[in-house]
C-alpha cells in the first residue's frame, strides 16, 4: 500500500524525532518503520552515499601514499648524487608492468 503525500507529511514529526538524540530508538530502527516500499529506497540511497564516501576517502589515502612514495624516491635519488632535473625525469617516466606468462 502506497502512502499519499498528505500522509507522508503527517509522518514528518516522526523523522524529526528520529534525529533527536534523547530518543531511545536509533535512526536505523526509525528508517525501518517507514512503510515498506519507501524504507528500501531510503536504505539503498543511504548505503550508496556511504559507499561513495568510503570510496572517496580510500582514493584520497591512495593519492597521499603515492605522493609520499614519489617524494621519498626523489629525495633518495638526490641524496645519492643525481641532479634534480634528472630525478624529476626518472620519476615522470611511465611504469611498464611485465605481461603475465602462461
Amino acid at each position: 500500500m502506497f502512502l499519499s503525500l498528505p500522509s507522508l507529511i503527517e509522518n514528518l514529526p516522526m523523522f524529526a524525532q528520529a534525529m533527536d538524540p534523547s530518543t531511545q530508538e536509533s535512526v536505523f530502527s526509525r528508517l525501518l518503520d517507514i512503510p515498506p516500499p519507501f524504507n528500501m529506497v531510503v536504505l539503498i540511497v543511504a548505503f550508496g552515499c556511504g559507499a561513495s564516501v568510503i570510496k572517496g576517502v580510500v582514493k584520497q589515502v591512495r593519492i597521499f601514499a603515492d605522493n609520499e612514495a614519489d617524494r621519498r624516491l626523489k629525495r633518495e635519488m638526490i641524496e645519492s648524487g643525481l641532479a634534480v632535473d634528472e630525478a624529476e625525469r626518472i620519476a615522470a617516466m611511465p611504469i611498464k608492468h611485465a605481461s603475465p606468462t602462461a
